[in-house]
């Protein structure tokens, strides 16, 4: 049986979960399939999705180059500690060359504005 605390630090892990997307750059091998290196990104303990932003690239003979958009859930920690955690990953995958984050927005308050707004549109469309 749960004991209080127990539910309530299952609570405040659920409170706490927010979701972030990152924008990044990833240069790869043009040896390997990019949905291959896509799907172990995946694979990373609190990457949600991973989607290329658009298509790759080819940089050289030898790489290829895209941007991503990927959701996650800083896991253990500070987002500041997770993201160094999950772009080491990252770039430890086979077939990656480099990879950076270049924007981290947290999508609940990005969902929040974005609603603010429809709805003072709304209001000023109203008079």
């Amino acid at each position: 049986m749960n004991s209080d605390k127990d539910i309530k630090n299952l609570l405040q892990e659920v409170i706490s979960s927010t979701v972030f997307e990152a924008t990044a750059i990833i240069e790869t091998t043009t040896q390997l399939d990019i949905t291959e290196i896509l799907t172990q990104i995946r694979a990373i303990k609190g990457v949600v999705i991973v989607n290329l932003k658009e298509a790759s690239e080819k940089v050289t003979e030898n790489k290829k180059r895209a941007v991503l958009k990927i959701k996650f859930l800083p896991i253990g920690g500070s987002l500041k500690g997770y993201v160094k955690f999950m772009t080491s990953s990252v770039r430890a995958t086979n077939g990656v060359l480099a990879f950076r984050t270049k924007e981290i927005v947290d999508v609940e308050r990005r969902s929040k504005q974005e609603r603010e707004k429809k709805s003072r549109m709304k209001k000023i469309k109203s008079f």
